[in-house]
């Protein structure tokens, strides 16, 4: 799976033109096969960025959304209507732990942090922390 967010910091006077391109491609891209779904966002402490959260069934199906002409024409916008080039992030699959992953997590976090009761005191290294 390939999972993105992908920022696009909007000129004012075409928030709405770009808006509605983007609602257009993903009600398009919605019936594609390798699409698992595609969530758009704004900020409302910054009304002029727009945020697209899109998970990916593989590469081929990424690649497969960026050639259809209703991407293309979202795409030719970008050069007059943002302030910036994209941003994206691409995020990395989390799983939930394994039994066995749990147990390592819990070996490491008490030899990093040990609580001293006597001293209310955790212990991190060479340093010591109140609670």
């Amino acid at each position: 799976m390939i999972t993105q967010i992908i920022t696009f910091n909007v000129k004012p006077e075409h928030y709405d033109s770009l808006r509605t391109a983007l609602i257009e491609d993903k009600r398009n891209a919605e019936q594609e096969e390798g699409v698992v779904e595609i969530r758009l966002f704004t900020d409302p402490q910054k009304p002029n960025i727009i945020f697209s959260y899109e998970p990916w069934k593989d590469q081929d199906a990424l690649d497969y959304h960026r050639e259809h002409p209703y991407t293309v024409k979202s795409c030719r916008l970008f050069d007059t209507t943002l302030t910036s080039p994209l941003e994206t992030l691409n995020l990395t699959e989390i799983r939930p732990p394994t039994p066995q992953t749990v147990e390592d997590h819990r070996q490491l976090l008490f030899q990093k942090e040990k609580y001293d009761a006597k001293k209310n005191f955790y212990h991190r290294g060479n340093r010591r922390y109140r609670s």
